[in-house]
């Protein structure tokens, strides 16, 4: 019966990328006809092809036109899908021819067969009964809440991940939620597949390269392996998109400033990228750094006026406004848990709270504390398994990536000082804010792409074969071994936890005392200080009464 499961899953994994994929290609072609520029609708950017991330920025899109629908209307109403298929008809606005090989077919066709089979040994993330489907329920059910965050404050930690969560919920299996991680990881493998594979004298070839060898490597090590590269996360857990989404905006960077080239549709879909991993998940804000360089340089050295290229910047200002827009309304702060964005004059804001939360979350996450010895801080670091594991095992497969570049390959110059500055401001946000190693996942494998980026030429003839085998077996060994054996040896069976809830007044439930997740439930909160109060009107407002 397994297979008949996994075919339906396969199936309905392609329903979903070709609805992104269309509805990413539909956002170009809606800038196309907002500018009445046909160039914006390229085949190309930062030397690859557009079409690979056309699901990305479908996501992106796709997010951020929920976001705007939920200030009055739930996602669940006929609203939403009436929206999402007017803007997937916009493709028949701007036609293009396909080129598509055999060699394409197949290798979209084998990631996604490979992949499927981490559905037969996944289960929830434990973030997904604390706050993410608790979050995702009240998307659907109701347009958005002023004073949000007094439900339960991690809804003020909103992604716009949440909001395309919610959307695909449309049946109780949650498979959607997992393939949408699955179809961030797939598209890593398409480009790193067509750039190893398909192309030739890609500027990404051997930064490609060096990534798959690290996919290798992650399997291999102390305590079985684990060196900072992906993995297959519980359902609703998203930081691997984050990491992924990540690495191609640094790379992208990275190219653009060292060749020094500026074009429009590339200012454009960067600014897209950047917003999307902050409404992703706020500790990406790093990767700003690299934009706002990049901004300036364009700004400086491209023959287009500065008028003109805010003007080209509106879609991708009017969206992030609205998303401010929507923090402000939720949580009363411009960045939540930052205190000093916050507004303390509006009646749901609660004061002094979201130094609390800001306090919980660098807690949570082990950060460095200035009045900490860094010693003691580094010893309680390094006592814990998991970032002892990830933090030894990526030192041995760095040295291991650089000794064969040293061996097998010469070496040119590529390294930018920015890129410097860059890496140590990373390590040092990591320190401060978050250095889990979950966190740095990006921030670890585009240190990896930097030596590839560092690599002229082979210095011994490599048949293609070696590079197919290496993509092939790094792809194979994402999914654990425990998915393959319980696809052989199990029924598949995926379902929400049924939790003990207690009653704390008419309407609103919490968690028995010593447990802390409501899972699908949406009156329940965790949190029990005070009293929920949700006063009706067409915009709701949520108070906390102490």
């Amino acid at each position: 019966m397994n297979i008949l499961n996994y075919l339906s899953i396969y199936f309905k994994y392609f329903a979903l990328l070709i609805f992104l994929y269309f509805f990413g290609r539909a956002f170009f072609v809606i800038l196309c006809m907002f500018f009445k520029n046909k160039s914006l609708l390229s085949k190309s950017f930062f030397e690859t092809r557009i079409n690979i991330f056309y699901p990305i920025f479908g996501i992106f899109f796709l997010g951020n036109v929920l976001n705007i629908v939920n200030f009055l209307f739930p996602l669940k109403s006929n609203v939403s899908f009436f929206i999402t298929i007017l803007i997937l008809l916009m493709n028949f606005f701007k036609r293009e021819k396909i080129n598509f090989s055999i060699s394409h077919f197949f290798l979209y066709l084998l990631v996604p067969f490979i992949l499927i089979f981490s559905f037969f040994d996944i289960n929830f993330h434990y973030d997904a009964g604390y706050y993410h489907l608790g979050h995702q329920i009240w998307l659907r059910e109701s347009n958005i809440i002023f004073g949000f965050v007094n439900i339960f404050w991690p809804y003020g930690i909103s992604s716009l991940y949440e909001y395309i969560s919610s959307f695909l919920l449309l049946d109780s299996s949650f498979e959607s939620l997992h393939s949408l991680n699955l179809i961030f990881i797939s598209t890593l493998y398409y480009f790193l597949g067509e750039e190893l594979i398909l192309k030739k004298h890609s500027v990404y070839f051997y930064p490609s390269l060096y990534i798959i060898i690290f996919a290798l490597l992650d399997n291999f090590g102390f305590n079985g392996g684990r060196n900072g590269f992906l993995y297959i996360e519980g359902i609703t857990a998203f930081d691997t998109p984050v990491s992924i989404s990540f690495l191609f905006f640094c790379m992208f960077m990275f190219v653009r400033l060292r060749d020094k080239k500026y074009e429009v549709f590339e200012l454009i879909t960067a600014t897209s990228l950047v917003i999307f991993l902050v409404q992703m998940k706020l500790s990406s804000v790093i990767a700003a750094f690299l934009y706002l360089i990049y901004l300036y340089l364009f700004f400086k050295n491209s023959n287009i006026s500065i008028k003109k290229i805010l003007v080209f910047l509106i879609p991708n200002i009017a969206i992030y406004f609205f998303w401010l827009a929507k923090n402000i309304i939720t949580t009363g702060c411009l960045i939540f848990p930052l205190s000093i964005s916050c507004f303390s004059n509006f009646s749901w804001y609660v004061p002094e709270s979201t130094r609390k939360y800001q306090n919980i979350t660098t807690e949570f996450s082990g950060s460095y504390n200035l009045s900490d010895s860094i010693f003691a801080w580094g010893k309680e670091f390094y006592s814990i398994e998991i970032n002892r594991v990830v933090m030894l095992n990526f030192l041995i497969s760095f040295f291991i990536i650089f000794t064969i570049s040293k061996l097998f390959f010469s070496s040119k110059k590529s390294k930018l000082k920015v890129i410097n500055i860059f890496i140590f401001l990373n390590i040092i946000y990591l320190l401060f804010f978050g250095p889990i190693p979950r966190y740095a996942i990006g921030f670890l494998m585009f240190c990896i792409s930097l030596i590839g980026f560092s690599t002229k030429e082979s210095k011994i003839k490599i048949h293609k074969f070696v590079y197919l085998s290496l993509f092939i077996s790094s792809l194979i060994l994402i999914p654990r071994v425990n998915s393959y054996f319980a696809f052989l040896n199990s029924s598949y069976n995926l379902t929400i936890p049924s939790p003990t809830l207690m009653e704390v007044n008419n309407q609103w439930t919490s968690p028995v005392p010593g447990e802390d997740q409501c899972w699908f439930n949406q009156f329940c909160s965790a949190e029990r200080e005070g009293n929920i109060v949700l006063k009706n009107g067409f915009f709701q407002t949520a108070l906390r009464e102490k």
